[in-house]
């Protein structure tokens, strides 16, 4: 299983600032970090070099959030949601998350 960190790249159509999304299956991840987003560092670096992001779990593309009931029992408990997202998550819950949804195909 790659490393989800690993699939980041800038360059999203809409804003080349931010990370490009990963699909996962029926799931694409928005996972975030810049100067503006929840993570630490809170600044613009290549995605290895943070250890918190913000995530963002929709249905393929159509950007209609919705997260598997077994991934937000887990985060519920760590996490503040956001809106639709949740910040600061740790790279390795966010690695959890990538490997879920694959179980999930």
């Amino acid at each position: 299983m790659p490393d989800v960190i690993s699939l980041l790249h800038r360059g999203f159509k809409l804003n080349p600032e931010l990370f490009d999304s990963v699909e996962v299956g029926k799931y694409c991840l928005s996972i975030q970090g810049s100067h503006c987003h929840h993570c630490s560092p809170r600044k613009d670096l290549p995605a290895y070099m943070y250890y918190e992001m913000e995530i963002a779990i929709y249905r393929d593309q159509s950007r209609k959030a919705i997260i598997p009931i077994e991934i937000m029992q887990k985060l519920h408990h760590k996490y503040e949601p956001c809106g639709n997202f949740f910040s600061y998550v740790t790279v390795d819950e966010l690695q959890w998350i990538y490997e879920m949804l694959n179980e999930m195909r």
